[in-house]
């Protein structure tokens, strides 16, 4: 998943689920948020596999972006980008929409500018411990898909 194979991880994982990349390629702040965390993604594991009654156990530190801790500072951030910006388009109809609220081209631009710049002005790194089940099947170990792991393989740090 740290390479950004995710057919490989999903190779490795019992009842191989559907591993993808996140955001929603529609939106280019979820694509952002998504591009981050994925390139932000490490891990590092805390000793050796030991056995437990169901099979094999490893300790694991993941290190990723923390989203839920970027969307804190978002909204002001965006409110400062779009004071600064509303004056910069041109045309007052490029801001506003036929009943005086901003349009949604605008807003969105606003929007992934403010989640760029938060993001090159501070890491929001987390990390979170893990324990990764393996078990043997078909051959091979496989690791167990459990929730906390899922949860971080789709972006949940928190």
């Amino acid at each position: 998943v740290c390479s950004g194979d995710y057919d490989a991880a999903q190779a490795m994982v019992y009842g191989r689920p559907e591993l993808r990349p996140g955001g929603d390629q529609e939106d280019p702040v979820s694509t952002l948020f998504w591009d981050a965390f994925a390139d932000s993604l490490t891990y590092e594991f805390l000793g050796p596999c030991y056995a437990t009654q169901f099979g094999l156990s490893r300790d694991v530190r993941i290190t990723a972006l923390d989203i839920s801790a970027v969307m804190g500072p978002l909204r002001k951030r965006t409110e400062d980008v779009v004071a600064r910006r509303g004056g910069g388009w041109g045309y007052l109809d490029n801001v506003y929409d036929e009943n005086n609220n901003y349009q949604d081209a605008f807003v969105m631009d606003a929007l992934r500018e403010a989640a760029q710049q938060l993001l090159e002005e501070q890491d929001f790194l987390t990390s979170r411990e893990l324990t990764l089940n393996l078990i043997y099947g078909d051959g091979q170990w496989w690791i167990v898909a459990e929730q906390d792991m899922m949860d971080v393989l789709s972006g949940k740090m928190d």
